[in-house]
């Protein structure tokens, strides 16, 4: 895979990231990382668990501004810090759910919890714009969305964690988040990955954390909507088309944005997505002009 950045050089748009439950996991980047190039991009992470934010902020780049606060709809509301620190949530763990499965109840486990005020996305001095969100936020998702309708407005891409199984009592589910975003001018463009466990006693190859059938939760990246590209300006047309190529690699879907800014703008065959096309598959194909 080649980098549009790069490709685009001059062109190439300054990213906007906000990233809500900014932990750093060891065996995960950032699903952002590849938008991470010097000059063009500016990052406003959240992390309320001290230790992971002092670890961020010590890693930081330039570009890069790590806060403590507590993202949600602004209300106040309890903090449950669970056995795994990834695993805090906003909402109280659901033993009964929870205790059929392998791998779970030792990890989302309450071991503190503690009175917060959380903070909404649209009323932080320090976020001037959005256009990639990125949340990890163990069912506060809503909470999250619902603070930050203004930013997201102007968003091209949400890549959140959603569940299909209550693990956190009256979380909302993967229903709940799809209806929100796909009222928002959302469309889900991928899920991965999804995660699975064994219903206990059963473990699959003697590990507790690998299952067989029952999703459970995975990552769900929704982009605006493709059927309704041409109600995009061509700076987000460019922005979606570097974020879905820089960080899932579907150069279809760049392409097709890069093929709406070109029609847009009126480039015609000095645009974009020749260059693109000639890049990605060493041709300009012919298409319909209408297409």
């Amino acid at each position: 895979m080649f980098s549009l950045i790069d490709m685009l050089g001059k062109l190439a748009p300054t990213m906007n990231i906000v990233d809500v439950g900014a932990m750093a996991l060891a065996d995960e980047p950032a699903p952002y990382h590849n938008l991470l190039k010097p000059g063009k991009f500016h990052l406003v992470g959240f992390e309320p668990g001290a230790a992971a934010l002092a670890e961020l902020r010590q890693t930081a780049k330039p570009g890069m501004t790590f806060l403590p606060h507590v993202v949600g709809d602004g209300k106040p509301g309890t903090f449950y810090e669970c056995a795994a620190p990834m695993c805090s949530s906003l909402f109280e763990p659901n033993p009964a759910v929870l205790n059929l499965f392998q791998g779970l109840p030792e990890l989302i486990t309450t071991v503190g919890t503690s009175p917060t005020e959380t903070r909404r996305l649209d009323d932080l001095p320090e976020i001037t714009a959005m256009d990639v969100l990125k949340i990890d936020v163990q069912g506060a998702e809503t909470a999250v969305f619902s603070g930050a309708e203004r930013l997201l407005r102007d968003c091209v891409l949400v890549h959140t964690e959603v569940n299909f199984a209550e693990m956190y009592k009256n979380q909302p589910l993967f229903a709940d988040v799809d209806s929100f975003l796909r009222a928002r001018g959302f469309a889900l463009h991928h899920l991965s990955p999804c995660h699975t466990r064994c219903f206990y006693p059963i473990s699959a190859n003697g590990n507790s954390y690998q299952g067989l059938n029952q999703t459970l939760w995975a990552d769900a990246i929704y982009v605006k909507d493709y059927a309704r590209l041409d109600t995009l300006t061509p700076e987000q047309l460019l922005k979606l088309a570097v974020a879905v190529h820089e960080c899932y690699g579907s150069f279809d879907l760049a392409q097709l944005a890069l093929r709406r800014r070109d029609k847009l703008t009126k480039a015609g065959s000095s645009g974009l997505w020749p260059v693109y096309m000639k890049r990605l598959i060493g041709s300009v194909p012919a298409i319909d002009k209408d297409a």
